[in-house]
This record gives structure tokens, C-alpha cells and sequence, in this order.
């Protein structure tokens, strides 16, 4: 009997060991492992946790999902550090060496984690799933490898009692939170940041620094990342500074369009129209408001801004400065201070210049400082004119852009330009300001975001304010109406596109004052249509568009330091006609036809024979050779009327289509001839001619 117990109980327990050893297996993860080149990546989704339930295995079918539910996935990659020449990164336009994670939802972009939660490669993020109707959906984590995706799906049911119902966390009304108008005997503290909110360490180093202060406002310079969803707003901004809504004043970065084209989920989260205020103090797409004895101004850079031709944006800027002039009086509140997403300056490639039209109402309008983001560093910039010159404090803008919030910095400048007064990329941190009846302090200070650094100041100053810069009331002149001829080769325009054309546009004006100080309008009509703007310029020369095949004109209209305009001043009506290799007038002995899309107008003639002549006869002011650029390109002199007068380099390190070569211009219209003949470069001797371009 002793024994038969005994064998029971083993069998016993050996069936329990069977039985767990079944649980665990149907508890497993859900991975998917891919090997590309020499690294190979696993990007496992391990448990779903509807809210208020328990951890759920996705192994086993189709997971009941409701409210906020938690969702924990992991990443790893063999080897652990990032091979020489390959690439770790996932969907949401990313690359990173430890990787990133994607989350799509029906296929449908909605999260990305450029961080993990933990160093060991473990992703926790919230889903609120409220923002559904009820039922099935697939939720999707991707990684990419070397550009190749790896994902893993999951079937979930949607279970919500009151579905498609997701609300704001901001309790806000759309309206801007309650301040004091007028300034305080001891300050008026404000903080600016932005490009942060990203799930970093960095993040949360930034926004501890602020709470710390306490500050009485919180501006938020844009960029939530990685595209501004909703979940990301949850998971990324709400959990850092959701709780300073009542004194938080938000600007709209480039990072809450990249999914939505309106930016939708960024104003979902503010309870803001996307345009102007729709109810008394509220907020918007732009708006302002007084507070601290300041005038602030948030502006959207993402949008439409000209004042001419009208734009929503511009003519509400245009109503709310005139009537805040009409308001305050400036000899006692002379202080004003604008903030958007996009820097006008910057040594980091980023800039965005036609922000110029903005500057343009602010400058002749009296604003102080500009408050901006976007690059990721640190810089603030000496008093600039509109025109962008260095000027004095008590006649400039000082603009300051402050994208150090916690994403990663920028890793080099591409500019050292000497308008800079302080830059750094190294630190992340925020901009603390103290203002005043008719001052502001600032003081940059420098996050605690490891152990070998501490929370720093490392810039420091005072700004007075100064109101309207220029008691000027005289116009400039437009002394010279703008030239049109051919862009040279190697500019920021120097390649056809399918109905444009670069040119380079030569004027000449002055002022009564500063001409350094003018700024320029350019526009553009062709057959004789509306009259279009491009960016504002402080150059007496641009290079700009014009239709292929059509007749158009340009006029450039000058701006001086207070805000008079000049008239404006007409080119000569250009039409770029562009000749295929094969049109009558172009001789091409010998030369072979090649065939692509890349092509313009599909084909070029090419040869790889020294000595070998293209010529094309033509009656005109102006020529372009339109050519390809590439690795197997070589070199061509080119003779003009029987005349060498250049040798062009056709190589390059990749392929370059429809290509600006060679221009020349002349000052008037008359009969010539351009030859190109193959030098016959080593190894790399084809020549290519695509068009010519002429007007």
C-alpha cells in the first residue's frame, strides 16, 4: 500500500510538471527574428494588460484589449554593438545603434519608442484604445534592419463601453490658462523648451530641472515625438509636463505633421482650433496674450505666414499687433516676445528662412525676442535687423532657439556664423527668464542627465526692451528693376524639375538710412496670372523658379528697417525653353541615345569618345547645358561661338539627373552657338547631354 502511494504521488507530480511545462509553452512570446547582413534582430511582443486586468500572453490568440492597456515588448540584436557601415532603426524614420521600436495599429502609424524603458531592451508604452470603435485590430511592432522591416502581429479585440471616445487629458476648455497682465514687482518667471518629450532619460533630466523652479509659465517650443499621435501626446508629453497645462502656452512643431497633414492630434490635445481663436481667450493654431507687462505671441511656422499675398496666419498677426499698439501703451509696457517652431537662424541646417515673413511684421513692429526651437542645441543670436544685419540691443531682435529638451543633439554645426553670440550642442537643458516692466533676464542652465555633470548656467544676460526700433518714414527706392537670366551650376537651385527652371534674379535699391537694413519680396506671375510669393531675401539677388515653356515675370518690392515698402519693381518678361538633345539646331555626330525616366524628356545623347562634339545654334540672351552627373562621368570642355571658354567635371560620388552644367548670359539677345566635346576621362570618360536651356 506504501509503495502504490508512492507511485501516485510521482505520477502525480509528474503530470503537474507536464501540465506547467504546457502553461508556460502557451504563455510564450510572440517573436519574429531576422538576420540581415551580419546583425540579426528579435522583436518579441511578451504581454498585453487591458486596464484593470492582469498580463496577457499573446501567444494564445486573439487578446481582449480595453482602456489604457499596457503593453511590454523587447528588442535584441546580435552582436549587441552596431557593425561598421550597418544601420539599427524601425518605421517611425528613425535610425539609432540600439535600435528603435514602431507600433502600427491596422497597419496605421501610432507610436514610436526611440528609447527603451530599461537598458536591457524591454518597451513598455500605454495604449489607449478608447480612441476605437470596438472590434478586431491587428497591433503591430516593427523594427528595421538595414532597411528591411521585421514585425510581429497581434490580433486584439477591442472592448470599450463607451468606444470612439478618447478626450484630452488637458482640462484647458480651449482657452489659455488665467496670468497677471501686468508685470510683478519681483518678476514674471518663464521657461522655454522644446523638441523633448521623446520617452528619454534626457527628457525627464530637463523637466525635473524645470518643476524645480517652479516657474509661472512654461512655454512649449514644439516637437513631440516621433510624429505626434495621440499616444505619443500620452505616453511621451502627458507623463513629463501634462500637469503644467494651467501655465503651459504651446507652439506647433514640424514633428506633430509628420503623420496627420493637419496636425490634428497636436490641437485633440489642447482642445484648440487650428487657426485663430474661437472663443475669448483662446488658444489656437496662433494667439496671444498679455502677461507679466509682456506681450506673447505663439505663431505657427508650419503654415502659411505672408501678410502679401494674404494668408489666415499673416492677417491675424497684422490685427493683433495693431491692436495691441491701439492697447498698451508703450512708454510704460514697451516689451514683446514672439515664439514659434522654427528658427530664422541658425547654425544648424534647420533654419527655416521664410519665417522672414514673420520677422517682417515683428520687426518694424518693435518685438524684442523671438523664441524659437527645432535645432537641436542651444544658440542665441546677436540683435538682428529684419534684414538680418547686426545691430544694437535697443534696435534688434535677439532670437534664441532652444531645442535641448531631451532628444538627441545635434552632432556638428554646418555654420560658424559670427551673428552667433552663443551656441552649444553638448548639454541638454531649458532657458529660464525672469520679466520685467521693460526688461528680461535669461539665464541658460545645463540638466543633471548623468554622473559625470551637474545642473549648470552656462549663458546669462539682460535684454531691454526698446518698442518700435525706427521712427522712419520714408519708403526706399527700387533703383534697378530685377535682371532674369540663367542660375549657375552648384547653387541651392541647380536642376530642372518637370515644369521649372532655376534663375538667378539681380536688382538694386537704397534707403534713406541703411540700405544694409532691407529686406526684399520677391514674386512671381506667369502667363499673366496671380502674382505668387517665394521667400523673403535681404540679398539684392535671388535665385528662384520659373515655368518651363511659359512666359513670366518677377517683381521685387524692398522693405526697409521700420516697415516702408518701395514699389515694386518688374522684370522683363523670360520664357525657359528647354531643347531636347534631338530638336532641330542641335548636331550630334556619332552620339549614342540612351533611354531612362531619370532623363528629362527620357533620352540623352552621350559619348565616351575623345574629341567627339555636341553643338547646338541658337538665337538668345542666356544658355544652360542640362546634363547627368555620376560615378562613370568624366570631363567636357565647352566653347562658346568657336571659343573654349570652360572645362566642366561631370563625376560624382552618386547619380544627379537634369543638372545645371554650364550657364552663360549676355546682355542682349543674339545669334550662338555652344559646342561640348568629350575630353576622355580615364577610366570614367561619358558625356552626357540631356537638354539645353535657353532663354
Amino acid at each position: 500500500m506504501g509503495i502504490s502511494r508512492f507511485r501516485l504521488l510521482v505520477l502525480l507530480a509528474a503530470a503537474l510538471s507536464l501540465w506547467l511545462a504546457i502553461g508556460e509553452s502557451a504563455r510564450a512570446d510572440v517573436c519574429v527574428t531576422k538576420t540581415v547582413k551580419s546583425t540579426t534582430g528579435s522583436v518579441c511582443v511578451t504581454t498585453i494588460k487591458p486596464e484593470g486586468g492582469t498580463p496577457v500572453s499573446p501567444s494564445g490568440g486573439t487578446v481582449t484589449v480595453s482602456g489604457h492597456t499596457t503593453v511590454t515588448a523587447t528588442v535584441t540584436y546580435s552582436p549587441k554593438s552596431l557593425p561598421a557601415g550597418e544601420l539599427r532603426g524601425c518605421g517611425g524614420e528613425r535610425l539609432t545603434p540600439s535600435g528603435c521600436l514602431t507600433w502600427y495599429v491596422n497597419g496605421a502609424y501610432t507610436l514610436t519608442q526611440l528609447y527603451p524603458t530599461s537598458g536591457s531592451g524591454t518597451y513598455v508604452w500605454t495604449w489607449s484604445t478608447s480612441q476605437y470603435p470596438n472590434g478586431g485590430r491587428t497591433l503591430s511592432a516593427q523594427i528595421k534592419i538595414n532597411g528591411q522591416s521585421t514585425q510581429v502581429n497581434v490580433p486584439v479585440s477591442v472592448a470599450n463601453a463607451n468606444p470612439s471616445s478618447l478626450r484630452s487629458p488637458v482640462p484647458n476648455g480651449g482657452k489659455i490658462p488665467p496670468f497677471p497682465a501686468q508685470a510683478q514687482s519681483a518678476g514674471f518667471t518663464v521657461v522655454a523648451v522644446g523638441d523633448g518629450p521623446a520617452g528619454s532619460l534626457m527628457t525627464k533630466a530637463v523637466a525635473d530641472m524645470v518643476h524645480r523652479w517652479d516657474p509661472d509659465m512654461l512655454l512649449y517650443l514644439g516637437d513631440v515625438y516621433q510624429r505626434g499621435m495621440k499616444d505619443e501626446f500620452l505616453n511621451f508629453y502627458q507623463p513629463v509636463y501634462g500637469a503644467d497645462w494651467y501655465r503651459t502656452l504651446p507652439t506647433i512643431g514640424n514633428h506633430e505633421y509628420k503623420q496627420l497633414p493637419d496636425g490634428h492630434d497636436y490641437f485633440w490635445y489642447w482642445n484648440y482650433p487650428q487657426q485663430s481663436p474661437i472663443v475669448a481667450r483662446g488658444g489656437g493654431g496662433w494667439y496671444s496674450i498679455d502677461a507679466g507687462g509682456w506681450h506673447l505671441i505663439s505663431l505657427n511656422s508650419n503654415v502659411e505666414m505672408t501678410r502679401d499675398p494674404p494668408s489666415p496666419q499673416g492677417n491675424w498677426l497684422t490685427a493683433d499687433l495693431a491692436a495691441d499698439r491701439g492697447s498698451r501703451p508703450w512708454s510704460t509696457t514697451p516689451c514683446t516676445m514672439a515664439f514659434f517652431h522654427h528658427p530664422r537662424f541658425s547654425d544648424i541646417s534647420l533654419r527655416k528662412p521664410s519665417t522672414s515673413y514673420l520677422w517682417s511684421q515683428l520687426y518694424p513692429y518693435g518685438a524684442d525676442v523671438i523664441m524659437t526651437a527645432h535645432s537641436h542645441v542651444y544658440e542665441r543670436w546677436r540683435p538682428l535687423t529684419n534684414s538680418g544685419a547686426p545691430t544694437d540691443v535697443m534696435h534688434g531682435i535677439t532670437e534664441f532657439v532652444v531645442g535641448t529638451g531631451g532628444n538627441v543633439l545635434a552632432q556638428r554645426w554646418q555654420t560658424n556664423d559670427s551673428r552667433s553670440a552663443f551656441r552649444q550642442n553638448t548639454r541638454w537643458g531649458a532657458l529660464k527668464m525672469t520679466l520685467y516692466a521693460h526688461s528680461m533676464h535669461y539665464e541658460y542652465w545645463t540638466a543633471k542627465t548623468g554622473s559625470g555633470n551637474s545642473q549648470t548656467m552656462i549663458d546669462a544676460g539682460d535684454i531691454p526692451c526698446h518698442g518700435s526700433p525706427v521712427a522712419d518714414k520714408t519708403p526706399p527706392t527700387m533703383t534697378a528693376a530685377p535682371a532674369v537670366e540663367m542660375a549657375a551650376p552648384g547653387g541651392e537651385l541647380s536642376y530642372l524639375t518637370k515644369r521649372a527652371a532655376p534663375v538667378r534674379l539681380r536688382w538694386a535699391a537704397t534707403d534713406n538710412l541703411k540700405a544694409a537694413d532691407l529686406s526684399f519680396r520677391v514674386q512671381r506671375s506667369c502667363a499673366g496670372g496671380t502674382w505668387r510669393s517665394s521667400a523673403d531675401t535681404a540679398q539684392m539677388t535671388a535665385v528662384r523658379w520659373t515655368r518651363r515653356g511659359r512666359s513670366c515675370r518677377f517683381r521685387v518690392q524692398a522693405v526697409d528697417g521700420a516697415g516702408n515698402v518701395s514699389d515694386w519693381a518688374e522684370s522683363r518678361a523670360v520664357t525657359a525653353r528647354v531643347v531636347q538633345e534631338d530638336r532641330t539646331g542641335i548636331t550630334h555626330p556619332d552620339w549614342r541615345l540612351a533611354s531612362s525616366p531619370d532623363f528629362d524628356g527620357g533620352h540623352v545623347r552621350y559619348s565616351k569618345v575623345a574629341g567627339q562634339v555636341l553643338r547646338y545654334s541658337f538665337t538668345g540672351r542666356s544658355v544652360a547645358w542640362i546634363g547627368v552627373r555620376g560615378t562613370l562621368r568624366g570631363d567636357a570642355a565647352v566653347f562658346i561661338d568657336g571659343s573654349k571658354v570652360a572645362t566642366v567635371s561631370l563625376h560624382a560620388s552618386s547619380p544627379q539627373f537634369r543638372q545645371v552644367l554650364f550657364t552663360r548670359n549676355w546682355a542682349v539677345a543674339g545669334e550662338h552657338r555652344i559646342s561640348i566635346r568629350v575630353s576622355g576621362t580615364a577610366g570614367h570618360p561619358r558625356v552626357d547631354v540631356d537638354a539645353f536651356l535657353h532663354m
